[in-house]
């Protein structure tokens, strides 16, 4: 399978909540803007839109405590193939593959990156990246994303909106699906006191909610 992101989310994922102090002000903490990079767009003799790796950002927010209190972060980079030129923004996107460095996990904390990185996808098979690619953008703003982490490779439903050159994509991953309750317990242990909420119990959940954005270059057509 050809490893390469328009920028999920999915994906990845993760991606995971962890190890911040925390705050009373908010339920979302650190949710930071990353910057794809890489990307290899295939020529075209006419066109309107095309892919822009530098305005591409992969965010993603993970749940800790009973409360499902929102920890948010980011990937810094990724590398997407299989974009296009086109008149019509969504076929720039439509079969684009995608390898995201779960190395570039960034929550603006670096001990927590650290943690996110060494427990959670440190006990994963095979996670040095995450990978995956579209698989069909309809009509009605569904998609489905293929996407591989701890060695699983399942399709994940998403959904995706077009606004001009705007285009972004949303879904919830369910780590289970990937065998990744292990490597949830392992982060969530080794950050078990900042997991902890109101009522004393320690608990990191295995969803994870994925934003991808990006903003396409639009040209004149030929």
């Amino acid at each position: 399978m050809k490893r390469t992101l328009f920028s999920l989310a999915i994906v990845g994922v993760a991606l995971m909540s962890s190890c911040s102090a925390k705050k009373s002000t908010t339920k979302t903490e650190g949710k930071e803007q990353a910057t794809v990079v890489e990307a290899n767009v295939e020529d075209a003799s006419a066109f309107l839109y095309e892919y822009d790796a530098s305005a591409t950002k992969i965010n993603w927010t993970a749940y800790k405590t009973t409360d499902k209190v929102g920890v948010g972060g980011s990937f810094n980079k990724a590398t997407v193939t299989g974009a296009v030129k086109s008149q019509d923004p969504k076929e720039v996107i439509r079969n684009v593959e995608f390898t995201i460095p779960v190395s570039g996990t960034n929550t603006k904390l670096a001990m927590r990156d650290e943690k996110i990185i060494k427990f959670f996808f440190g006990a994963m098979t095979d996670t040095e990246n995450i990978v995956g690619k579209i698989v069909s953008l309809e009509d009605d703003g569904q998609a489905m994303v293929s996407l591989t982490l701890n060695g699983v490779s399942k399709d994940v439903k998403a959904t995706y909106k077009v606004e001009g050159a705007s285009v972004s994509l949303k879904s919830v991953l369910d780590l289970n699906e990937f065998s990744g309750q292990e490597a949830v317990n392992s982060l969530n242990k080794a950050c078990e006191k900042l997991h902890a909420g109101k009522d004393g119990v320690t608990k990191l959940w295995p969803e994870v909610s994925i934003e991808v954005s990006t903003v396409l270059k639009s040209h004149a057509a030929s």
